[in-house]
């Protein structure tokens, strides 16, 4: 039973976290390079440079890398320490899977707590940048704490799956 319901969830989380990656990550880098690309052709090309190019590339690199964080963890591709667990037994390379994701869920728990108050602040005060162009700082501040829970929630799904392996069915 707890099987089934775990394994929804966590398809659940994969399908979330794989459409934050693809939709929101991979269309703000396909629009950062757009927008930086054309800035630099009219700029040398016909003396023309956009008006808050560089503000707005901030806001979206935001976009960029919070909400891919539990993607990479998902696939793999978050930086590990391989090269010596892999010389472990399985029983203590387990516990050294359960202590990173321990950590891990443990500081961006603590993260997310404090990046959500970071975010309503800003949303409240309605926070701009002291730029040529006022673009709301809130919409980068968004980016952090949707990425750290989704990250948060990961390593929770990837510690408890490592302290409560799928059993096989009857």
């Amino acid at each position: 039973m707890f099987d089934t319901i775990f394994d929804r969830i966590e398809k659940a989380s994969h399908r979330v976290n794989r459409i934050f990656a693809l939709a929101v990550c991979g269309f703000s880098l396909i629009f950062i390079t757009f927008m930086v690309c054309t800035e630099a052709l009219a700029r040398n090309f016909f003396k023309f440079s956009f008006l808050g190019t560089q503000e707005l590339s901030q806001i979206i690199v935001t976009w960029v890398v919070f909400p891919a964080l539990a993607f990479a963890l998902i696939n793999g591709t978050h930086v590990r320490v391989t090269l010596m667990t892999r010389l472990l037994r399985p029983g203590l390379r387990a516990g050294c899977e359960i202590f990173s994701y321990l950590v891990g869920l443990i500081f961006f728990a603590c993260f997310s707590y404090y990046a959500w108050p970071y975010f309503w602040q800003s949303w409240k005060i309605k926070e701009f940048p002291m730029a040529p162009v006022e673009l709301p700082l809130w919409l980068a501040k968004l980016a952090m704490p949707i990425g750290t829970t989704l990250f948060s929630i990961q390593f929770l799904i990837f510690l408890i799956r490592t302290l409560y392996p799928s059993r096989p069915e009857k």
